[in-house]
């Protein structure tokens, strides 16, 4: 199984989970750290290894992406996700 493959799998959570999670963690400051550091850590750190991937398994990755910033600052799916993924930069 090649990195990007377990990237994909680690990254993947059910909406159920992440929302019972979100709900839990009442201090917003402490979940987009916790968000930070278990998703867009590990799209940094292979960020090497995914030069070159399919466009589908980047579109995975990219969907992963805008769902975590998505649940950070629970932006609904029909508002624009790109001011709240440069604000967690």
């Amino acid at each position: 199984m090649s990195p990007s493959q377990n990237l994909l799998k680690m990254s993947i959570v059910s909406p159920d989970t992440s929302r019972e999670t979100a709900t839990s963690l009442t201090d917003g400051a402490v979940f987009q750290s916790l968000i930070v550091a278990l998703v867009f850590s590990q799209l940094d750190y292979c960020n090497s290894v995914l030069f070159g991937l399919p466009a589908n398994l980047i579109q995975r990755l990219q969907y992963v992406q805008n769902a975590a910033a998505r649940l950070v600052f629970r932006i609904r799916r029909s508002q624009h996700i790109t001011p709240a993924l440069t604000s967690l930069q």
